[in-house]
């Protein structure tokens, strides 16, 4: 199926009580940002279809394993989320840039401190087609007990998705990414790469500067109620961001050593050691630099 609204009905056909879980909040998407309720309906089709195969399973019929394994995936995903109640946050267009120009870390994934446990990311147009060279308008991202997992939601599809399991969470990006075959980088599994690079980045910023995290969605329209009847769920909230308003450094450099295009000069991550002993260590963020460009004009491009 590939229309958002045909796999809604869908959802609240098979599984009324699920839309609510899944779309709590009618959030307005800003400009240049796909609707969140298109990644719920698709979702939400998904987790019908994963619970469909996950009773098959139990019942005893014969299944194909590496659907198993997605089902499984795709249910953990969904409950994380659920408990957690969607928590939907947009990501300013030119803070998605500098994530993307910043070097994976080289510390590994598990002395990441996740600020959330989980939470959808709604992507910008503008940067996702031109970072996963596909439109992805969303990402999923969530923290199990034993690892963790991403999954990306094209438009009018039915997702993808990848986990960074427990055994690999001692490895580095740098050895994560060798450990992926070759010939998955040529295909629609470079995702494997480009998706955990953005999300670690995005972790390991957040971490070294928790307030780019924005305020909680604000109430724009209370939901209205006819009396006597069940009360609509037509409340308007405004949407939370992530990044919002964010401004990279600039260089335009000068005398005979100028470089005459717009480049980036990447960021990366070092770890400075704090506490008693010195055996803790915070994270610091060493952002990406536009060098000969406008930030003005990268604002509108985006």
């Amino acid at each position: 199926m590939s229309d958002p609204g045909g796999l809604e009905n869908l959802v609240k056909d098979i599984s009324p009580e699920l839309w609510p879980q899944i779309y709590p909040k009618r959030i307005i998407p800003p400009l240049g940002y796909h609707n969140p309720k298109t990644f719920s309906a698709i979702a939400g089709y998904r987790e019908v279809m994963a619970r469909d195969f996950l009773k098959s399973h139990e019942d005893g019929k014969e299944v194909n394993e590496g659907d198993l394994y997605l089902a499984k995936q795709c249910h953990s995903i969904m409950d994380i989320l659920i408990a957690h109640e969607f928590p939907t946050y947009f990501l300013d267009p030119t803070f998605c840039v500098s994530v993307s120009e910043t070097a994976a870390p080289d510390f590994s994934f598990r002395e990441i401190n996740w600020p959330l446990r989980a939470f959808v990311l709604q992507l910008p147009k503008s940067f996702s087609n031109e970072f996963f060279g596909v439109e992805v308008h969303s990402l999923a991202v969530c923290r199990s007990d034993e690892d963790f997992m991403i999954w990306y939601s094209f438009p009018f599809r039915n997702g993808y998705g990848n986990e960074i399991r427990r055994e690999n969470l001692d490895a580095t990006f740098d050895e994560f990414v060798r450990a992926v075959p070759a010939e998955d980088r040529d295909t629609l599994d470079h995702m494997k790469i480009l998706g955990p690079h953005f999300v670690v980045n995005l972790l390991a910023i957040l971490n070294a500067r928790p307030n780019f995290i924005g305020p909680a969605e604000t109430l724009q329209r209370p939901a209205r109620g006819v009396p006597g009847e069940k009360k609509h769920r037509d409340a308007l909230w405004n949407p939370r961001f992530i990044g919002s308003g964010y401004q990279p450094p600039t260089d335009g450099l000068e005398g005979t050593h100028r470089s005459p295009r717009e480049h980036w000069r990447r960021g990366h991550f070092r770890r400075q050691r704090i506490g008693p002993g010195r055996m803790e260590f915070s994270i610091i963020w060493i952002e990406p630099t536009l060098v000969n460009g406008d930030v003005e004009v990268l604002n509108v491009d985006n």
